[in-house]
């Protein structure tokens, strides 16, 4: 094999790790979402005021959790977005900042999101929990206090029977363990 041959082949494969956008971390962009026509943003920590602009206006349901057309749920604290959560209706119409829409396979997730998820004793659910704090990827919520909750972002996908994304919820384990 000459040399340029080879130099070719392992720019290539240099090129090939370059690909996709697995998380190193999770940053607040993260735990965002972006509407398919049009290409805007609504992301943790955003304002309410402009997720609207985004969104239109919500109806108020469970939990706090206000509820908009196209299939998204968005709670609030202290008038900024903590957590968006993608259902079924939001297919084709939203996706995630890692481009991960509803109805995608589980491996399509874990190309996009990254193997360092936690272990789970449910092949339905998949959970990515990032310490803002250490900046490390944790493997369970013991360690998780409430004052400190907010420092720790989630990224939770649950699957259907098939393997395909029901649900995706973007949030912080503030209101993920202690909905608040």
């Amino acid at each position: 094999m000459n040399k340029w041959m080879l130099l070719t082949l392992v720019f290539l494969f240099i090129l090939g790790g370059c690909g996709g956008k697995k998380a190193e971390g999770i940053s607040k962009e993260d735990l965002g979402i972006i509407k398919m026509n049009g290409g805007k943003k609504v992301y943790y920590g955003m304002s309410r005021e402009d997720a609207e602009k985004v969104l239109g206006s919500g109806e108020n349901s469970d939990m706090g959790m206000f509820k908009y057309d196209g299939g998204v749920s968005v709670f609030y604290r202290n008038g900024n977005v903590a957590a968006v959560v993608l259902d079924a209706e939001s297919k084709g119409k939203y996706k995630t900042t890692h481009d991960v829409q509803i109805g995608m396979p589980k491996q399509t997730v874990v190309k996009a999101y990254g193997d360092k998820y936690m272990s789970s004793p449910s092949e339905s659910n998949l959970d990515y929990v990032y310490d803002t704090n250490t900046n490390k990827f944790m493997d369970g919520y013991s360690r998780i206090i409430a004052k400190d909750a907010d420092k720790f972002y989630t990224i939770s996908s649950m699957f259907d029977e098939n393997g395909n994304l029901q649900r995706m919820l973007l949030l912080d384990c503030s209101f993920a363990i202690f909905l608040q």
